[in-house]
């Protein structure tokens, strides 16, 4: 009956929070047998009386109990008849082997009839295989068998040792912990919640969970810290749009406005008479000595732009770079989408006149910008750091540092 199944401790949670969603839920006590131990041969009044009370103890008590002990195959701690719910007889052999090993027999007993309460409760499918044993072991241990469980699945009998259970021993330590702590709300002893489980995360979320009363509370607690910092990021880009709003107002869609306002008035750019077009051509020769001079926050959006697609292209190695095929008119809000490559004066039906720029982005043109703010970060040190020298010693650093750059 040895299968040696190894759970991790999230996949007993996810049995587990199963087995509570299908059992009815009793006031959760650890089951105490009518006899601690047994010397000698277990007699049959004995053993029918254990298994009726243990019936009782998981709600089945409406089921005759018709128990016996009978040669079984190797490897086989018992059976139970799983006939259908209406049948009124609840039917288990225990292994002979066993008939002189009380522990090993209350632990069979415990199994078997948590077949029966899974059975009458929907959690069993003979499609299930041997998944209805691994269900049937962590019942054992929700229902409150967990003593009997670990006490009898690893017993000694007449010199001989017997181990039983399709699941490893770590794997019913770690559960016994779990619906001690879940199921006794904390009640029980530190010995006995910590009891064999050396799993850092289960002691780490044991201690967790009795700190906090409102247990609800803490899970919301708990993912309001996971998720902060997402919520911080989300905070982030917020803001970050509004800057981008009011940068595109202030520096892209009133000068846009002002621009073609004053090169094209009211006309079409196709339309324009002689002298209209000799005065467009004025204004622009007035306007780009405005444009010569680049306002710091287009250079530090750029290097920005740069910093941040370089940090993503870092955790993700295939981003490519943005399309920019997409626009809107700065005026209307009007969206179009233009060919790659391109950059094209655009006549809204709206009446603006705005330039649309579909060249892909190029990185390198921020790896430059970056570069250059590097040099004039490291200048300006070694300049400070120069100012700090004696006099006679600079001329020898700056040639020192000069050579250094040239070999760079």
């Amino acid at each position: 009956m040895s299968q040696e199944i190894d759970l991790s401790p999230r996949k007993i949670l996810s049995y587990l929070t199963h087995l509570e969603r299908k059992l009815p839920q009793r006031e959760f006590r650890l089951y105490q047998p009518s006899v601690s131990r047994v010397s000698g041969v277990i007699s049959s009044a004995l053993l029918t009386e254990e298994c009726a009370r243990m019936l009782a103890f998981v709600g089945l008590d409406d089921y005759r109990t018709e128990v016996s002990y009978a040669p079984l195959e190797d490897g086989v701690a018992g059976n139970i008849s799983l006939n259908d719910n209406a049948a009124p007889a609840v039917c288990i052999q225990v292994a002979d082997t066993h008939r002189s090993n009380w522990p090993a027999t209350l632990a069979t007993l415990a199994h078997e009839i948590c077949h029966k309460l899974l059975f009458v409760n929907g959690v069993y499918s003979s499609y299930l295989g041997m998944m209805n044993e691994v269900y049937v072991d962590l019942a054992t241990l929700y229902v409150g068998f967990g003593e009997l469980i670990l006490q009898g699945y690893t017993t000694t009998a007449t010199g001989s040792k017997h181990l039983l259970g399709y699941l490893t021993m770590d794997t019913y330590r770690t559960t016994s912990v779990i619906v001690a702590a879940v199921r006794c709300d904390g009640s029980l002893s530190d010995g006995l919640l910590t009891k064999h489980c050396d799993d850092p995360l289960v002691l780490e979320t044991l201690d967790l969970w009795r700190k906090h009363d409102d247990k609800t509370r803490a899970v919301s607690d708990a993912y309001v810290a996971l998720q902060r910092p997402a919520a911080e990021r989300q905070r982030n880009l917020r803001v970050l749009r509004q800057l981008l709003e009011r940068y595109e107002q202030q520096y892209i869609d009133i000068p846009s406005q002002q621009t073609a306002d004053r090169l094209f008035g009211e006309q079409d750019a196709d339309a324009l008479t002689p002298v209209a077009a000799f005065a467009a051509l004025y204004e622009y020769n007035i306007l780009k000595q405005n444009a010569l001079t680049v306002p710091s926050v287009h250079k530090n959006l750029e290097a920005a732009l740069y910093s941040f697609f370089c940090a993503m292209k870092k955790e993700q190695h295939d981003l490519p770079v943005p399309s920019a095929t997409e626009y809107c008119c700065p005026r209307c809000g009007r969206q179009g989408r233009a060919a790659s490559g391109k950059t094209l004066l655009v006549h809204c039906p709206c009446g603006h006149h705005f330039v649309v720029e579909t060249h892909p982005w190029n990185p390198t043109q921020g790896q430059r910008a970056e570069r250059e703010r590097e040099q004039k970060q490291v200048a300006a040190q070694e300049s400070h750091w120069l100012e700090a020298m004696p006099c006679w010693l600079r001329p020898l650093v700056r040639h020192y540092l000069k050579k250094a750059d040239k070999k760079g």
